[in-house]
């Protein structure tokens, strides 16, 4: 991917402006609103479970690398939506507030964790064998940029849905 990042200060700053972005958009939101299911059969607070569990789902799949285990990002799609689903299942009785202060800790963990590596452990391919051919940045992007990129765009086109009604 062109826009890939290729620093790290640059990875940085793409996570940041991505969430900025995604944040920006849901800043004019209600609490009602954020309780509206109408993302598919999700609420944006569903939504914030969602991306932050991912958050922590990357630092846990680290954490276990540096443990010398070997965890596996390359979970196939049946399994990632039914731990989609038993998350936001698993969640839904947790209060908005509750929901938003975990979205903001496991963005900090995140940003916090990869301020402390190195250019080459997140840039070079197969630096971890976990990471198969790839470099770790492609499991960073798939939890952070790439994450908040594909709901900013969800909740768009729900917040474009509900001006047109």
């Amino acid at each position: 991917n062109m826009s890939d990042p290729t620093t790290k200060t640059e990875l940085l700053t793409t996570i940041r402006n991505a969430r900025a972005a995604f944040e920006a958009l849901i800043a004019p939101l209600s609490d009602e609103d954020m309780l509206i299911q109408e993302l598919g059969e999700w609420s944006l607070k569903d939504l914030l479970a969602h991306l932050s569990m991912w958050e922590r789902e990357f630092l846990a799949w680290y954490a276990a690398g540096q443990r010398g285990e070997t965890p596996n990002p390359f979970i196939d799609n049946p399994e990632i939506d039914r731990r989609n689903n038993e998350h936001v299942q698993k969640m839904r009785p947790t209060p908005l507030a509750d929901v938003r202060a975990e979205f903001e800790a496991a963005h900090q963990a995140l940003l916090d964790t990869v301020e402390q590596m190195s250019e080459e452990e997140l840039f070079t391919p197969s630096f971890y064998a976990w990471t198969r051919e790839h470099a770790l940045l492609l499991c960073l992007s798939w939890v952070s940029y790439g994450h908040y990129a594909e709901h900013e765009e969800q909740v768009h086109e729900w917040l474009a849905s509900r001006t047109a009604s």
